[in-house]
């Protein structure tokens, strides 16, 4: 989530309403993940004394992959649409916001 909204923060500043209502989208779903996956591990956890089926673990690996995908996705539309040659701050922050996702993916692949 933090990574998601120093993205959030730079579609702020660019003025594209398309860029801040698409972060602002990713957000949301990241929520909605992290909702659905905590109930289905409480509904297994109070039925099946937690015995982690492989439906849970496909749910596991699909939100991991959406979540990479868009964290990976998301900076990359400010490199076309952010103006990065007039603004080192704002390069500095796209380039470490692209940079931990790329991090966040690369942890998070052994562990699938």
């Amino acid at each position: 989530m933090s990574v998601i909204f120093c993205i959030i923060r730079i579609a702020n500043r660019s003025g594209s309403k398309v860029q801040k209502w698409i972060t602002y989208l990713i957000a949301v779903s990241f929520a909605c993940m992290w909702v659905g996956l905590l109930i289905q591990k409480v509904y297994v956890c109070v039925f099946h004394a937690c015995h982690l089926f492989k439906p849970v673990a496909l749910s596991q690996l699909i939100s991991d992959v959406i979540a990479d995908v868009s964290l990976l996705v998301a900076p990359l539309q400010f490199w076309k649409n952010a103006r990065l040659s007039r603004s080192r701050k704002m390069k500095i922050l796209v380039l470490s916001s692209f940079g931990a996702s790329i991090l966040i993916t690369v942890i998070t692949i052994p562990t699938l």
